[in-house]
């Protein structure tokens, strides 16, 4: 009895670990459907810390972002730039510090980086991909 009690408590809790694996959002680089540019990883990070203001067609690039609380983020930080959140943000304080810089502008919530992203062709977003419309094309996952 006591046996079964305890696979019965750690099968609940491996099915609720998977839930919790499988609810972190999926975050991806997103454009506006009419930029057609494709850019390697390279570009992307220099874009987003501030090294490169323009696509390689030379059109303005502008990054903006979800906020640093959305689930995943963190992950797509590290894999993408090689940065943590915390890494991420002090390496911005530092550029605005010594006025070298102006980090990404963040957004509440996905929906708004999709929907800015999708009106204006200068602009390059992180946001969850639930989120994803027809305005936008998606760069990277």
């Amino acid at each position: 009895m006591k046996k079964q009690m305890i696979a019965t408590t750690l099968l609940l809790v491996a099915s609720y670990t998977l839930t919790i694996a499988d609810a972190q959002a999926e975050i991806v680089l997103v454009v506006n459907k009419a930029n057609t540019q494709k850019l390697s990883d390279e570009q992307v990070t220099e874009i987003f810390l501030g090294k490169s203001k323009a696509f390689p067609n030379g059109a303005k690039a502008v990054p903006v972002m979800v906020d640093f609380k959305v689930d995943g983020l963190d992950a797509f930080l590290s894999a993408r730039f090689g940065k943590s959140i915390s890494q991420y943000r002090s390496y911005w304080s530092r550029l605005m510090f010594s006025g070298e810089g102006v980090p990404p502008q963040t957004y509440g919530s996905a929906k708004d980086v999709i929907d800015l992203v999708g009106r204006n062709p200068d602009l390059i977003g992180i946001a969850d991909s639930s989120m994803v419309n027809d305005s936008v094309r998606v760069l990277m996952r």
